[in-house]
């Protein structure tokens, strides 16, 4: 997996999350990592414990659509100490699956999941404009 300065990105062909296809397409999307959080279920084992499962991330795109990221904990290791709150990324090579409602952090449907092909960019805030926080309120 290619984590830095992947040579096929090209911000020319990006889509907003509202364009997203299910499945695993060649799909690109630049978004801000507005939350981020690992995510743990437990189990019960002689140990009681708890068990990694992965970390979850609240991304914003251009047209402040948020969706919801998911990085297996397979997968984990690769992009610990890279990813922040507030940073930008290109990225392509995931998959989009269908939200489940046990899951569902947004109102976008789907999440996109990371896999082995992932790569992505950090990219420096000058050329793009997303917001750093988006508030819901439900009433």
């Amino acid at each position: 997996m290619s984590l830095m300065n992947a040579p096929n990105l090209n911000l020319a062909t990006y889509v907003a999350f509202d364009d997203l296809q299910l499945g695993i397409h060649a799909q690109h999307v630049v978004a801000r990592i507005v939350r981020m959080w690992e995510v743990h279920t437990e189990i019960r084992t002689v140990t009681d414990r708890h068990v990694f499962l992965g970390h979850s991330l609240l991304l914003l795109d251009e047209k402040n659509s948020a969706t919801h990221c998911f990085i297996p904990a397979s997968l984990a290791e690769k992009f610990n100490g890279i990813f922040k709150e507030g940073i930008i990324l290109q990225i392509q090579g995931f998959e989009v699956r269908p939200c489940t409602k046990h899951n569902k952090i947004t109102d976008y449907p789907f999440v996109i999941k990371f896999n082995n092909e992932t790569t992505f960019i950090v990219e420096k805030e000058s050329w793009l404009k997303i917001a750093k926080e988006k508030f819901r309120v439900n009433i």
